[in-house]
């Protein structure tokens, strides 16, 4: 479901777009696009599925596009960010939870995961795959545990992603 509120008369109203939308899910992120017109929905879970697929919403055209992007593994409960870069702006996905089941069998917890991977978001928004991002070899203390539900930023003055938080069995009270 889809729903805008209004700040002046503050209500929402549901909103019904054209176009196949995406399954119902939940753990998943939602992005504006540079553009500011677009929304970008990515991953998620739902009580028989995990999706490792991209849709955008177009605001205003009012309908789904769904990109058929490939991407290795479905993933949920991960934060994402839309980074302006050249020649392209990237989607960055940070954490979550990742694996592989059976559709429709019953849902199991994943293992988490403290990756991070980009794709390059073409103007045309044809699918392209997730690349994971290297991290030079550091101790297990300095780097983030692996998680979910965390909240993940943009940085433009130092043109850096700072993530915070999370549940790891517990939850997080960190910044990296």
């Amino acid at each position: 479901d889809i729903y805008s509120y209004d700040v002046k008369t503050q209500e929402w109203s549901p909103v019904n777009p054209k176009g196949n939308p995406p399954k119902e899910r939940g753990g998943h992120t939602a992005c504006l696009l540079p553009d500011g017109k677009r929304i970008m929905i990515y991953g998620g879970w739902s009580g028989m599925s995990q999706y490792f697929n991209c849709y955008i919403y177009d605001t205003e055209k009012d309908e789904w596009v769904d990109l058929d992007t490939p991407t290795d593994e479905p993933r949920w409960n991960h934060c994402a960010v839309i980074v302006p870069c050249l020649p392209e702006s990237k989607l960055f996905v940070f954490g979550g939870e990742r694996a592989n089941f059976e559709d429709g069998a019953v849902r199991q917890f994943g293992e988490l995961d403290n990756t991070v991977s980009y794709m390059e978001l073409t103007k045309d928004l044809k699918a392209k795959k997730f690349i994971n991002v290297p991290i030079p070899d550091q101790k297990e203390d300095q780097k983030p545990l692996p998680r979910e539900n965390s909240v993940m930023f943009y940085d433009k003055y130092d043109q850096r992603l700072i993530i915070f938080g999370g549940w790891s069995g517990n939850y997080l009270n960190d910044i990296w």
